[in-house]
């Protein structure tokens, strides 16, 4: 599954089916620790939008037990697209052109992913 949030598609196209329950901040806040923490593959690459700890990186309770990344990917890039396109998240006026938790420094959402165009909108 690709997600693009600058394009706000799921495998080249707007979503159609968006939940009906909202997403908080705080909910893409602990998805994104899920996918900080998250098992990789050897070898791939994953999301061009948010960093992981490396393989090296995880103790090896964290290897036998946590999710896998690119499970964690997508239920993490799911959930902020489908709160920029339901109005969930919006991002403030009076930061640049990127968002940073106060709570996960690394945790950084840019502006250009907020730029929904009305039609894609859910209301």
């Amino acid at each position: 599954m690709k997600i693009d949030l600058i394009k706000h598609t799921i495998n080249g196209k707007v979503p159609e089916e968006i939940p009906s329950e909202p997403i908080t901040m705080e909910q893409i806040e602990d998805l994104y620790k899920i996918y900080r923490s998250s098992v990789p593959h050897s070898g791939v690459r994953y999301s061009r939008y948010f960093t992981a700890r490396k393989l090296d990186d995880l103790s090896t309770e964290e290897l036998a037990t946590n999710i896998d990344r690119k499970t964690a990917q997508k239920n993490l890039e799911q959930a902020v697209l489908f709160a920029i396109l339901r109005k969930d998240i919006v991002f403030p006026e009076n930061n640049g052109w990127f968002w940073q938790s106060a709570n996960i420094p690394q945790l950084v959402l840019f502006k250009t992913w907020f730029n929904v165009p009305d039609t894609e909108l859910v209301r």
